[in-house]
């Protein structure tokens, strides 16, 4: 029997990883084309006094489609499940109109979908943004951590219940509010507000169940690629390891919560200079200002809010990647000041690729064999005089 060389214990870590991805992602679909193509109401011969937030729905169902098409594996490249999200758009959109009753294509639901493919396809070009390799460690560490806690199904239900239990009580309880005070149907508020909420919940829960995990992580010492341990492995001088089970190195720091220094928004805004911050300015005007203005006294409310929505998830993404910009060149020179005081330790020993701060104890790493590598000066090295 003939075995694929790609089939190794890293490949078949990947493969469990992404089992519950695809679980969600085919039940997601399915709740998609059954509640877009259900037998929709006849018309109502008076005007309706309370509205659903139809197109903030669309955005963000269809957005959430892409990122689940992107998690799952089975599109590992951004633009080809923003290609497939926007094909799932358009085709559930036009079958609507031929296989379900009191239903038609709609070209604002259309674009509402479109607008939750592109916050998607932000989200997934700022989440996969090569990092250097001291930051992508750390990355590497929380994405280990997340994954191994959903590999157990119970934790799956559980997040989705805290989820959801928030969304739906201010929701609602914001709706009534809103309706009984000022007479007003605020379905996209009350579905903005929930979201939040929820949001809180999952960052809340996570925080408090991951401790244990991280904990593990740090005891266990497990390979990010294929999960084997590495406890029992030496290190090398300058902190590294091998797998060896995939043959993955690893850098002692990986397993450690490392402190990051603060990175402020000012610092964020200035990545790419007087432009950047020029063009970020451009783009809150337009993207959170006059569009969600110009569509909302057109009487496109819905559309509106999807815009905003799209805009401040495109911004949040930007955000993100230019944070990830600058902690990736914090990494690239760690060693040599302290995040937490500011202290030169230039000329501190570290201790197999570890050291602590003199001033405040704070750890610290440095990828000494990196740096070399890169400047050709390891391999220079350990190459053999001919003289």
């Amino acid at each position: 029997m003939i075995t694929s060389p790609s089939i190794g214990p890293a490949y078949l870590r990947r493969e469990r990883v992404v089992q519950p991805w695809r679980v969600c992602l085919v039940i997601y679909t399915l709740l998609i084309i059954i509640t877009t193509h259900w037998p929709g109401s006849p018309p109502e011969a008076v005007e309706p006094r309370h509205y659903f937030p139809d197109k903030l729905i669309h955005f963000l169902a269809f957005g959430g489609f892409v990122l689940l098409l992107w998690s799952s594996g089975w599109s590992r490249t951004w633009w080809a499940a923003s290609l497939i999200g926007v094909a799932f758009v358009l085709v559930d959109e036009w079958t609507q109109s031929l296989f379900a009753s009191n239903r038609h294509a709609s070209g604002e639901d259309m674009a509402a979908g479109m607008l939750g493919v592109l916050t998607a396809s932000g989200w997934m070009t700022a989440l996969a943004t090569p990092e250097t390799h001291g930051f992508g460690s750390r990355s590497r560490r929380l994405s280990f951590a997340f994954e191994t806690f959903l590999e157990q199904p119970s934790n799956i239900l559980r997040l989705l219940v805290v989820a959801s239990i928030p969304l739906l009580i201010v929701a609602v309880l914001i709706y009534v509010i809103a309706w009984n005070l000022f007479h007003a149907s605020m379905g996209n508020l009350a579905l903005t507000l929930g979201l939040l909420a929820s949001l809180l919940a999952m960052n809340f829960f996570l925080r408090h169940r991951m401790r244990s995990v991280l904990n593990a992580i740090e005891e266990r010492k497990p390979c990010f690629a294929c999960g084997e341990s590495m406890k029992s492995q030496t290190s090398d001088e300058y902190g590294w390891h091998q797998c060896t089970a995939c043959g993955e190195e690893a850098h002692r720091s990986q397993w450690m919560p490392i402190t990051l220094p603060r990175v402020s928004l000012r610092m964020i805004m200035t990545v790419d200079g007087p432009s950047g911050i020029a063009c970020l300015m451009l783009y809150v005007l337009l993207g959170l200002v006059f569009g969600p203005y110009a569509l909302l006294v057109s009487g496109q409310s819905g559309l509106a809010g999807a815009i905003l929505f799209t805009s401040l998830g495109l911004l949040a993404a930007m955000l993100w990647s230019w944070r990830s910009q600058r902690l990736g060149s914090w990494f690239q020179s760690m060693g040599v000041r302290c995040a937490q005081c500011g202290e030169d330790l230039t000329g501190i020993t570290a201790d197999r690729g570890m050291g602590h701060c003199p001033q405040c104890d704070t750890d610290f790493a440095r990828f000494q064999r990196q740096q070399d590598d890169e400047k050709g000066i390891a391999n220079n090295a350990h190459t053999p005089s001919n003289a």
